[in-house]
């Protein structure tokens, strides 16, 4: 019995391995063939003391790795990061989807430590790289309508008073408080695209606009009515001409704003959608603004066209 138990144990010690690295993508084999050339052999993955990677969306040519003197295509560029240890280095590649651009972006002994696969600019968190995230601030006795900023430093939150509050997304600290704007509190907060304008919700469904500035500071542009109940889901299409709002009373609203100098309002009578069977709790425009999804209460989700021409 105990030899039986031994053979299994030995087989799969062996097959394992095997079936990891059958699950290797092929790019890999554009960076072992670069290394190889480096180092003057044929290399496998067999040849690797250890290998990681990320795959990811970087936002140039350069995959997170620009070279000096070299230009690059400024366009989304799909990829992926390999770490390979090789007799006691770790070498940095950087690999397009398509495997027609190989770059060696760093080689560090093992023995400093291995970089962070997704470490560097443009590759995406995933659960290899997600030690990289900590704490840096925890708030209380809010609703839970919350956003952040575009560009990482703010983040807005709403009070049972109906305040909007703006605090440094990385320290925590609190950069303003509007006067009580919503009775009954805040339901929901969305950022444009460009981080300038603010939509805030309340439980009596107004919607106010606000300016926002980069400091933390708000100013209130203009205030949209029309529902009827609680304001639960607010989204900016991503060219920030359309604003979408839902909640209680299951409909859909959607206003055009306009941005001209110091001028912001209300441009197109409110139309309103059909309503849903259940109040609505989730608006998010398609990257190219020409959808509309919205979820409700009871599971239930929609697609809507957005045909709606704002001049």
């Amino acid at each position: 019995m105990f030899r039986r138990l031994m053979s299994f144990a030995l087989v799969i010690g062996m097959v394992l391995p095997l079936a990891l690295r059958a699950q290797a993508p092929q790019a890999i084999e554009s960076a072992l063939a670069d290394l190889g050339q480096r180092v003057g052999r044929t290399l496998t993955i067999n040849n690797l003391q250890e290998w990681s990677y990320v795959q990811g969306t970087y936002p140039d040519a350069s995959l997170g790795c620009p070279q000096p003197g070299a230009a690059y295509a400024a366009v989304l560029t799909p990829g992926l990061q390999f770490l390979l240890t090789y007799e006691g280095t770790v070498y940095d590649y950087r690999v397009s989807a398509d495997r027609m651009t190989v770059i060696l972006c760093s080689a560090t002994p093992a023995s400093q430590g291995s970089p962070t696969p997704g470490a560097s600019s443009g590759a995406p968190i995933t659960l290899e790289n997600a030690a990289l995230l900590g704490q840096v601030g925890s708030f209380g006795g809010l609703t839970g309508a919350a956003a952040l900023a575009p560009d990482g430093k703010t983040a807005v939150m709403g009070s049972p008073a109906g305040e909007v509050l703006v605090f440094n997304a990385q320290t925590g600290a609190l950069l303003s408080t509007t006067l009580p704007v919503h009775p009954n509190g805040v339901s929901a907060v969305a950022f444009d695209t460009s981080g300038r304008l603010l939509a805030t919700a309340g439980m009596d469904g107004m919607i106010v606009v606000w300016d926002a500035t980069s400091d933390g500071g708000l100013r209130e542009r203009s205030r949209l009515g029309g529902a009827a109940g609680a304001t639960y889901a607010l989204a900016f299409s991503p060219d920030g001409r359309l604003l979408a709002a839902g909640g209680e009373d299951k409909i859909v609203r959607l206003w055009a704003v306009v941005s001209a100098g110091d001028v912001i309002g209300v441009t197109m009578p409110q139309v309103a959608l059909p309503a849903q069977a259940a109040p609505v709790m989730k608006l998010t425009f398609s990257v190219d603004g020409a959808l509309l999804f919205s979820a409700a209460s009871d599971g239930s989700a929609a697609v809507w066209g957005v045909t709606t021409t704002v001049g």
